[in-house]
């Protein structure tokens, strides 16, 4: 099934692409990348988002801690587009086989009391890359900035955040599958998970 929700992801992402103005993306490639962003250590734990120019897949994460569970922010820089409307929101993210948890936020200013509107449920990563798409309404020179509210239990591993993208679009397409019907029966799908 996650397979079809990142497929799907994907296939909106590129109609959406067709018609869309690329407004901020980052990869977090450099230090100075990452620095563009704020870090906020909410529970003081010392334990919080980093950088490791040679962490894999991505060299910005949220670190792990035994006992502490997280309640740590990234926030980015701030996004303005010149249009009023929709901007699609690309985010690819990566957990580990323990099961980290992110939930991911907008306001307008790079504080965490500015983030008052959630995009996203409690996201449950696992150890495979994921890509997931959002649509934020946005009004036009007003800046908005993204937060990403790592919200994992304690002693689990990395969260790692591998790309960001907000691209304006025009035509916007929210896909997501209600329903799958597969047949139980006929020539070879009893094999089926």
């Amino acid at each position: 099934m996650k397979k079809i929700y990142t497929l799907l992801a994907m296939i909106s992402l590129c109609f959406a692409s067709a018609m869309a103005q690329v407004i901020y993306t980052t990869n977090f490639s450099t230090e100075d990348d990452f620095n563009t962003w704020t870090v906020f250590d909410v529970n003081g734990d010392e334990k919080t988002w980093q950088f490791d120019s040679y962490g894999e897949p991505s060299k910005v994460f949220y670190s792990y801690h035994s006992s502490n569970a997280a309640n740590d922010w990234l926030i980015s820089p701030a996004i303005t587009s010149t249009q009023t409307g929709s901007l699609a929101i690309s985010l690819r993210v990566k957990g580990s086989s323990y099961g980290e948890k992110l939930q991911v936020f907008y306001g307008n200013s790079a504080t965490v009391e500015a983030m008052t509107t959630q995009v996203s449920e409690v996201l449950a990563l696992n150890d495979s890359e994921t890509t997931y798409l959002y649509l934020i309404n946005v009004t036009a020179n007003e800046p908005i900035y993204l937060g990403m509210h790592a919200c994992s239990d304690a002693d689990k591993w990395r969260l790692y955040l591998c790309e960001v993208t907000a691209q304006f679009t025009t035509n916007p397409v929210d896909l997501s599958v209600t329903e799958i019907s597969s047949p139980i029966s006929d020539f070879n799908l009893t094999q089926e998970s």
